[in-house]
């Protein structure tokens, strides 16, 4: 064999273990460790683990996107961030009792802190800044286990949903929830 075939035979091994090697590394599960947040009750959670993102957005490890489609006000008006954590509320009917027949409905927290991953399909607040002009429905899309999904959707085919944005010292204290015979007791 000449040595410009050896040659020749070398570079190509050498771009065989090297093309390998690229291909595992491109296809070896990773991750992303976030930085730590601080949730409404002020105390440091852990670091979420984020997946690579799957177009524009990721989604913490363990978590499930879910959208919905909600009316400016119903989404805190123009506030709503990506990043943001909020709680949504829920109003649904009463079932009626023997007692009270009547129809009454009911708003009770559905989810108490969930983190907002997109605004209609942006990702990042700049973006939502400089499209969203007009106070019109758009999809809030955010991350939740699959419990809260469950209750996400059940809550968007069956109530009423409202979002409240939550700062890193909200206390959220889940309670009996207004309902019509007790909107106004407490009210001074």
């Amino acid at each position: 064999m000449t040595s410009s075939r050896k040659s020749l035979l070398a570079a190509l091994v050498v771009a065989l273990v090297a093309a390998w090697i690229v291909y595992r590394v491109a296809s070896a599960p990773s991750s992303v460790t976030s930085e730590p947040t601080v949730n409404p009750t002020g105390t440091a959670s852990a670091p979420a683990q984020v997946l690579p993102a799957v177009g524009p957005l990721s989604v913490p490890s363990g978590m499930f996107a879910v959208s919905v489609d909600l009316a400016d006000a119903a989404h805190v008006g123009r506030f709503l961030r990506p990043g943001s954590h909020i709680m949504i509320l829920d109003t649904v009917a009463m079932p009626a009792t023997s007692t009270d027949p009547s129809p009454q409905k009911i708003t009770r927290i559905l989810l108490s802190n969930v983190l907002v991953l997109a605004i209609a399909n942006h990702t990042t607040s700049d973006q939502v800044d400089s499209t969203l002009t007009d106070a019109s429905n758009f999809l809030v899309t955010v991350a939740v286990t699959q419990k809260q999904a469950e209750k996400l959707v059940h809550g968007i085919q069956t109530g009423a949903l409202y979002m409240a944005l939550l700062n890193g010292t909200t206390q959220v204290i889940p309670d009996g929830g207004v309902n019509d015979a007790n909107i106004f007791d407490g009210v001074n």
